[in-house]
């Protein structure tokens, strides 16, 4: 997996990540769209590290099976024709 971002240090579960999520999604929900580089656009960067936060701790040690089933995802979604061009 490519992480866009560091691993963090977290005590937390893979459930308490999952609620981490939930949170920063409301942080974004709140936030005003009213400038370039706003508190809206900030809170979705943050939603996306929270989310591979979550991904790390759900396949710690077994990131042969995450990398299985991205490759699993993006060839199911290719046949669905949900990407914008066959960039794969």
């Amino acid at each position: 997996m490519n992480w866009n971002f560091p691993a963090i240090k977290t005590t937390r579960t893979v459930e308490e990540q999952y609620e981490k999520i939930k949170d920063e999604m409301k942080e974004y929900e709140a936030e005003e769209e009213n400038t370039l580089f706003n508190e809206k656009d900030k809170e979705s960067i943050d939603l996306l590290h929270s989310v591979e936060t979550f991904l790390r701790l759900r396949f710690k040690g077994r990131e042969f099976d995450l990398e299985e089933l991205i490759q699993a995802t993006i060839e199911k979604n290719s046949k669905r024709g949900y990407y914008e061009s066959n960039c794969f």
